[in-house]
C-alpha cells in the first residue's frame, strides 16, 4: 500500500525550516500523511524515527505497521486518516523532543488541525499527549480518556498507548488496550 502524503496546503513547515537546530540533522521534514479532509481522525504522535527520516513519511516504520494492522482490523484503510507529529524532524538518538523544539514546531501542527477540523485527535504516547492537553499522567492507568486540545477547546483529544510500546516486550500487555482505544476513536469520529 502506498502511504499518501497530505495535501500541499497542510505540508507546513516548508522543507526548508530552519527555525531550530534539528534541520541541520534531518534529511526530511515529514509534513504527516493522510487525505487532510475536513472532519474525520488525526493521530499524532511525538517525531519522526530514522524511516520516516529518510522517507519523509510518518509513520511508516515498525509503530506504523503496528497502527496500519490495528486499523485494518476495523477496515479502515490507513489513507481514510491522518497521522502528525509534534516535531517535523528527527531527534536524533530518538529522543525526547525539548522544549524550545517544540514551542518552534507545534505551531505547524496547531495549524494543521485547524484546517483539517477533526472529530478527534488520539494522542499516541505521553509526549504527544503532553503537548497537546497539559495532562502528563501515567498512560496505562490514562488510556481511552478524552481531554481538551489546549489550543482549542472545541476539539477532544483521546490519550492512548504509542503503537511502538506496545510492540515492545515490557508493552506487549498493553496491546488489546491499544486496539480497543483505536476502536473507540473510529467510532466517536464516525469511521465506523
Amino acid at each position: 500500500m502506498k502511504i499518501k502524503r497530505l495535501p500541499k496546503e497542510l505540508r507546513i513547515p516548508k522543507k526548508n525550516c530552519t527555525r531550530c537546530g534539528l534541520s541541520t540533522t534531518r534529511t526530511n521534514v515529514c509534513h504527516g500523511t493522510g487525505p487532510g479532509l475536513k472532519g474525520g481522525l488525526v493521530f499524532v504522535g511525538e517525531g519522526p524515527g530514522h524511516e520516516e527520516d529518510i522517507s519523509g513519511l510518518t509513520f511508516c516504520g515498525r509503530a506504523g505497521v503496528h497502527i496500519n494492522g490495528v486499523l485494518k482490523m476495523f477496515k479502515i484503510p490507513r489513507n481514510h486518516v491522518n497521522f502528525l507529529n509534534i516535531l517535523k524532524c528527527r531527534p536524533l538518538g530518538n529522543r525526547d523532543p525539548r522544549i524550545s523544539e517544540v514551542e518552534e514546531c507545534i505551531l505547524f501542527l496547531n495549524r494543521q488541525i485547524e484546517i483539517i477540523e477533526p472529530k478527534l485527535v488520539v494522542a499516541l504516547g505521553r509526549v504527544a499527549c503532553a503537548y497537546l492537553t497539559g495532562f502528563t499522567d501515567s498512560v496505562i492507568r490514562c488510556h481511552g480518556n478524552l481531554y481538551p486540545w489546549l489550543h482549542n477547546t472545541n476539539v477532544d483529544v483521546m490519550y492512548t498507548f504509542h503503537p511502538a510500546f506496545v510492540i515492545r516486550p515490557n508493552g506487549h500487555k498493553y496491546k488489546n488496550s491499544f486496539i480497543k482505544d483505536i476502536g473507540n476513536a473510529l467510532r466517536f469520529a464516525g469511521l465506523r
